[in-house]
């Protein structure tokens, strides 16, 4: 079915005055209606929050993301989190329709966004830190540079 769709090429036809927005992943300026709101999140104007990703590229990820949970063994009871050290905290889990829920039990499934590899197995926080940081090493060795700097305010 996937290879059907590709006959018709990345062309999009939409109104040239309607307001466009890039996605982050596929670098395509498309109308706003090409992304999903997040869950019921709003901004200050009222207008509803929208993904990064655009709808197709964000449907893509959760199939990528649902497809490793399937073949990639969940870490024992002993397991820490390789980059915090901790056993336990405050961890999400994604269940198979693909919905984030709180659970302190379980680990974030990490991931190479572009290669769509396994990386580990990581606590909520860690995850979430690599991510703003946009698992960019060089992002990651400037917030480090920043706190060698500051390590001996106190």
């Amino acid at each position: 079915m996937e290879k059907q769709l590709d006959m018709f090429g990345t062309k999009t036809f939409f109104d040239k005055d309607q307001e466009l927005k890039t996605c982050i992943t596929c670098n395509q300026k498309l109308p706003l209606n090409c992304f999903d709101a997040v869950g019921g999140s709003r901004r200050t104007d009222g207008t509803p929050k929208l993904r990064n990703k655009c709808s197709t590229c964000y449907k893509k990820s959760l199939k990528q993301k649902d497809n490793l949970l399937k073949i990639t063994p969940r870490p024992n009871s002993n397991y820490k989190c390789p980059i915090c050290l901790n056993k336990k905290g405050n961890f999400y889990t994604v269940t198979k329709d693909s919905r984030r829920q709180h659970d302190n039990s379980n680990w974030c499934l990490d991931h190479d966004h572009k290669t769509g590899k396994f990386r580990g197995w990581l606590c909520n926080k860690c995850n979430s830190a690599l991510g703003w940081l946009e698992d960019d090493i060089n992002h990651v060795r400037r917030a480090l540079n920043y706190l060698e700097n500051f390590k001996n305010n106190s």
